[in-house]
C-alpha cells in the first residue's frame, strides 16, 4: 500500500472519529505502519480517536485565507474547479458541495504536505479531496460505499 500511496497520504473525511467509521481509523494505523505518513482532512470539527494522527483543523479565518492564497497562485484552477462544481451539482446539494469545494481550495491554498489524497466516502469528502488534488496538482483515490452507490441523492457526478 505504501508504494500507491507515496511518502505521505492525506485522508479526506467529512468528520474524522466518527464511531461508526472504526475501519478508516484501522486502515490509516495500517497505512502509518508501512511507514506512509499520514494526515486527516475533517471537513467538521474531528471527534477524539485512538490514534496521534495530524489532524487538520479548519476554522473561517483559515478557509477564507487558504482560498485567498490558491486564488492568487492558481486563479484558473481555482474558477475551473468551482464552475465544475457549481454546473455538475444538484440544485439541493449546492450549500454542501460549494462548502466542501471551498475547504478543499483552502487546504491547498495553505499547502498539503501530502504526496496523494484519499477520500474513503463519495460526496462531499470525494469534493473536498478533489478540488483539493485539482489546486495542489496531487493523485487522488476515492473509496466509495454501497450507500453512495446506490442512490441518486447525492449523485451530483461534478468529477466525470
Amino acid at each position: 500500500m505504501s508504494a500507491s500511496f507515496g511518502r505521505s497520504v492525506g485522508y479526506v473525511v467529512s468528520r474524522w472519529g466518527e464511531p461508526t467509521q472504526t475501519f478508516v481509523r484501522r486502515e490509516a494505523r495500517a497505512v502509518a505502519r508501512e511507514g506512509v505518513e499520514v494526515r486527516v482532512f475533517s471537513l467538521k470539527s474531528p471527534r477524539p480517536t485512538d490514534l496521534d494522527l495530524d489532524v487538520e483543523r479548519s476554522s473561517l479565518t483559515s478557509l477564507v485565507t487558504g482560498a485567498v492564497a490558491a486564488l492568487r497562485t492558481s486563479p484558473k484552477v481555482v474558477a475551473r474547479v468551482l464552475g465544475t462544481v457549481l454546473r455538475r451539482t444538484s440544485l439541493r446539494n449546492t450549500a454542501p458541495q460549494t462548502y466542501a469545494a471551498l475547504r478543499g481550495i483552502a487546504w491547498a491554498g495553505h499547502g498539503l504536505g501530502v504526496d496523494h489524497l484519499h477520500s474513503h466516502f463519495g460526496w462531499v469528502s470525494a469534493t473536498a479531496a478533489w478540488a483539493s488534488s485539482q489546486v495542489a496538482d496531487v493523485p487522488l483515490s476515492i473509496t466509495l460505499h454501497a450507500f453512495e452507490i446506490h442512490t441518486d441523492e447525492r449523485n451530483d457526478q461534478f468529477t466525470a
